[in-house]
């Protein structure tokens, strides 16, 4: 498969390589939440869904938390 195969096959026929930036700073942002999640999932509390979603403020901090504690942690085994 080459790249423009594998690109084509992500966005379909007609895609433009000006798409292409803003698809690698999304990949980049799963990436970090993936990350993220990893970092918690053995400590999260069983969640329950509520009918209204968090503010993004709210969600921004503790990414914040998250990615000190990650960081950290990475730096101790070095």
């Amino acid at each position: 498969m080459t790249p423009k195969d594998f690109v084509t096959e992500l966005f379909g026929e007609g895609w433009k390589p000006s798409q292409l930036p803003s698809f690698l700073d999304a990949l980049k942002g799963w990436h970090e939440d993936s990350q993220r999640y990893y970092a918690i999932r053995d400590f999260a509390k069983k969640l329950e869904w509520d009918t209204d979603p968090r503010d993004r403020r709210e969600c921004h901090k503790f990414d914040d938390l998250v990615d000190a504690k990650r960081f950290e942690h990475d730096l101790d085994e070095n």
